[in-house]
């Protein structure tokens, strides 16, 4: 099958068209490749510029440095020699002595001797006033959905809600700190151990067993019986005290590891 003259022209045309895109292309992926290393190089010698100026004001800035503690000639004109004058005699003054107020030697402070008892007694009556701390502190929270176990709960005067630890062990060593807004004469505080939220919460969780006390300068070691009993620490006087701090000594074990105390109320 023979091409016509104009099919031939087309084609011709057409392969025309192509080298030229394809030439063209060519020089443009080259131009644009002279470009960018143009580019690189102007952006190199620009950051070029900038680190030898500013090494440029760092030799400068040195040699000034340089300059400032070189050592200075100073040109010293001699002074005429005084020439002497009378001899004059001056009597010394009498020296005072002074006879040093001793220092008095400071009165060691004795406290009070004061014991705690351990009783069981609910709170309520008896002429007591309960003290609301104003801040707490806890070395560690049990974190659970639906729950308060903070140092609060143990402290707001409902027995459902309970301080629960949260660390590896059975709560031994555990401490929760108390501010009381100011000095009390603490009488007596009242113990809610364990978890008080139903009675095979009380069964599941530890219980403390013994338990330190440090309220204000005094400080204290009780042992408390096991069971779901609101127990009374009675102090043989007020104690004066800002704070308090509990720390969980030994316990009782439950079926789970996590010591509760559900309520502490301290009175005055």
């Amino acid at each position: 099958m023979k091409l016509k003259d104009a099919d031939k022209r087309t084609l011709i045309v057409g392969a025309i068209l192509v080298a030229a895109v394809l030439i063209a292309a060519f020089f443009g992926f080259k131009a644009i490749s002279r470009y960018k290393e143009k580019e690189e190089a102007a952006r190199k010698e620009y950051e070029m510029d900038i680190a030898r100026r500013y090494w440029e004001s760092e030799a400068e800035a040195e040699a000034e440095r340089h300059r400032q503690n070189e050592p200075q000639t100073v040109t010293v004109t001699p002074t005429e020699s005084p020439v002497a004058g009378p001899v004059v005699t001056v009597l010394p003054t009498p020296k005072v002595t002074f006879t040093p107020t001793p220092t008095p030697t400071p009165t060691p402070k004795v406290l009070k001797k004061i014991t705690a008892t351990v009783v069981a007694r609910s709170y309520g009556g008896g002429g007591l006033s309960r003290i609301s701390p104003d801040s707490y502190f806890a070395t560690s929270e049990l974190h659970q959905e639906g729950y308060d176990n903070s140092g609060w709960a143990a402290v707001d005067g409902d027995s459902v809600t309970s301080w629960q630890e949260d660390v590896a062990g059975n709560g031994t060593g555990e401490i929760l700190y108390y501010t009381l807004g100011g000095y009390h004469d603490v009488k007596c505080i009242f113990f809610k151990l364990g978890n008080w939220r139903s009675s095979s919460s009380f069964g599941a969780n530890n219980r403390p067993r013994a338990i330190s006390i440090w309220l204000g300068e005094y400080y204290f070691s009780v042992y408390f019986p096991d069971g779901m009993t609101e127990y009374c620490v009675e102090f043989s006087s007020p104690v004066p005290a800002s704070d308090v701090y509990f720390q969980i000594d030994s316990v009782f074990k439950g079926t789970y590891n996590d010591c509760c105390i559900s309520e502490i109320t301290i009175c005055e």
